[in-house]
């Protein structure tokens, strides 16, 4: 039957999408490329579901938000995310696994659950220090054909590796932005300095010393031009 030849992937098969994420994360820090790799090798691995997404958490409210996903085949259909869902895996860091969405009590009266899904699983993303950096969901459309104890626990471990790939993408992001904004600002406090006088004012009988820096750390600031130039009234000479 389809159902017996969907779930009859073998453990070979398996390993070599394993392989092929492990690979995927070695090859890049991207990490939309790392989340669209994981994401195509999964569908691979579980022929149940017809689509696969990764919800990161965002900000300091840490604001799940979807970050990728995969269709199997593309039917139009927006992409609904389920707090109840993602709640039970990011908050508490618990791995879930639905049969059958219709039937499951924990999803009664939830219809951003049920108007989207007939099975799922869906495990966290977690990073180094054991707190959720977002979540794997995997979800199957057609009856008949749901996902299994076995599917939740390799998911569950497939997790792992994209966890780390994830902050490790994450460092590599927010160093590229430092190194961007460290650029920005020498460039603005180079074009401000073409502003400024040359040499201090000369008046018999007085010194003066003066300096000059921008007014911020950040870039946005240098470039508004809000740097700051102190100079300052010595003393007389003699």
């Amino acid at each position: 039957s389809l159902s017996q030849a969907l779930r009859g992937v073998d453990a070979q098969t398996r390993l070599n999408a394993l392989l092929e994420i492990a690979e995927a994360l070695r090859q890049t820090l991207d990490l939309d490329v790392v989340l669209e790799k994981i994401l195509e090798r999964l569908l691979a691995i579980f022929p149940q579901a017809d689509r696969g997404f990764v919800v990161l958490c965002e900000g300091p409210e840490r604001t799940p938000a979807p970050r990728a996903r995969k269709l199997r085949r593309d039917d139009g259909a927006p992409l609904v995310l389920s707090r109840t869902i993602l709640s039970e895996v990011i908050d508490r860091g618990q791995a879930i696994l639905s049969r059958d969405v219709l039937a499951d009590e924990r999803f009664v009266g939830h219809d951003s659950v049920i108007g989207f899904s007939r099975t799922l699983i869906c495990a966290p993303l977690v990073g180094r220090d054991g707190i959720a950096l977002g979540a794997i969901q995997l979800d199957g459309l057609r009856p008949g054909l749901p996902f299994r104890e076995e599917d939740l626990t390799l998911l569950a471990a497939i997790a792992g590796p994209p966890a780390i790939a994830i902050e490790n993408a994450r460092l590599h992001e927010a160093s590229l932005e430092r190194e961007r904004l460290t650029r920005a600002m020498e460039f603005a406090r180079r074009v401000q300095r073409r502003f400024l006088p040359s040499n201090v004012p000369e008046l018999t009988g007085y010194l003066f010393a003066d300096r000059y820096e921008a007014a911020g750390s950040r870039a946005h600031e240098a470039t508004d031009s809000k740097a700051e130039v102190k100079r300052a009234f010595l003393k007389p000479t003699e």
